[in-house]
């Protein structure tokens, strides 16, 4: 029998390859994908770069496309980690303010923490990354949206929520789409969208004092 202690580092040392393994095929996508377009380049050629198996790559990432977007699902736990830890009476934009702001710590060193004239030119060459992009936004505004809403103990598809969750999406979007040039300081678009937003947002969905508690207890209530 395996020692609880030994389980858990094998485990650990097991998350770290992949994660490793991850990064080692992002990283040798992105490189051919900036070198030749996204269209032009093969799963094959990407796995080469990377020396792995074209299977290995399905297995983390199931479309080509994932590979530019692949900290989409880490952003969406991460924004609703923001809601969810406000402090009782907060509005939710407030709350989004403080997640924007910690982006460049939160990236660190792993990508810029705007999207760069590079990347946005990439996506903006490839029909497939641009529906791709669409996707992964609407995937925002739904997590967002189901999050006010539940908070807000209102029918799903109840409008406030939605537009809320629409507008706040609209800060990323600004920084992906809404630009053709990067004469601003860097998070200026950002705070800029941001100040808009507040003057029609910012009191909107303050979290309930009861925020904090498990979320199977507030829906027993």
């Amino acid at each position: 029998m395996t020692e609880p202690g030994k389980a858990d580092l094998g485990a650990s040392l097991r998350e770290r390859k992949k994660r490793q393994t991850r990064q080692v095929i992002t990283d040798a996508a992105m490189r051919l994908f900036f070198q030749h377009g996204f269209d032009r380049v093969t799963i094959s050629q990407i796995a080469s770069a990377a020396n792995v198996a074209e299977k290995t790559i399905y297995n983390y990432f199931p479309a080509k496309a994932d590979l530019v977007f692949d900290e989409r699902d880490e952003i969406i736990g991460d924004m609703l980690d923001a809601l969810r830890q406000r402090p009782p009476g907060e509005p939710a934009l407030a709350a989004m303010r403080g997640y924007f702001a910690s982006i460049p710590q939160r990236v660190a060193n792993r990508r810029p923490p705007e999207p760069d004239p590079a990347f946005r030119q990439l996506v903006q060459g490839s029909a497939t990354l641009r529906s791709h992009q669409r996707e992964v936004f609407a995937r925002f505004e739904q997590a967002l949206a189901a999050e006010l809403t539940q908070e807000a103990g209102v029918p799903a598809g109840t409008v406030e929520p939605f537009i809320a969750a629409a507008a706040i999406v609209s800060v990323f979007r600004v920084n992906h789409e809404g630009r053709a040039h990067d004469t601003e300081a860097r998070g200026q678009r950002t705070r800029d969208a941001l100040d808009l937003l507040a003057r029609g947002l910012g009191d909107y969905a303050p979290a309930p004092a009861a925020v904090n508690e498990p979320r199977d207890q507030r829906q027993r209530r």
